[in-house]
């Protein structure tokens, strides 16, 4: 028999030695899932940004309009079959899929867990609080393409 198990130290040693060994991932099996990891939605189509009322605000208001601009932001993402028009607000992300379809919402965060919500079947969804980092969604529609914006920071 060997020696090596007789010794209760030695064993935790080497049984300690082991689970590091496992639990340490090489870098290249990390991004090799990473990779086929951002690969689930490649048949996702992509809606890129093509309004944001923060770099392209509305013209000016007229002279004879006494009402004040209320503080929303306002973004257009765009693909060739549909849109995801949203507004932010201080406490909630709101938005709407055009045409108006019913959809599972995922918004995928580059700082934390994601959120999931539905859209009614005007289109209409709402994320609250109001998401911090980068994050893109992910519409995945009953009906029609499934729709991932560009990724976007507020």
């Amino acid at each position: 028999m060997d020696d090596r198990w007789q010794d209760d130290e030695r064993l935790l040693t080497e049984l300690g030695e082991a689970l590091r060994a496992a639990e340490a991932v090489p870098a290249g099996v990390v991004a090799l899932g990473e990779a086929a990891y951002d690969w689930r939605a490649i048949d996702a189509e992509l809606a890129t940004l093509m309004y944001d009322s923060a770099i392209d605000p509305e013209p000016e208001q007229s002279a004879l309009t006494r009402a004040e601009v209320a503080a929303v932001r306002a973004l257009r993402f765009q693909s060739q079959a549909a849109a995801i028009v949203l507004e932010v607000t201080d406490d909630a992300l709101v938005g709407q899929i055009l045409p108006p379809a019913a959809a599972d919402v995922s918004l995928m965060s580059s700082v934390g867990p994601g959120l999931d919500a539905e859209a009614d079947d005007m289109g209409y969804f709402a994320f609250r609080p109001v998401p911090r980092g980068s994050f893109r969604l992910r519409c995945r529609g009953r009906r029609g393409p499934e729709l991932l914006t560009s990724w976007f920071q507020l």
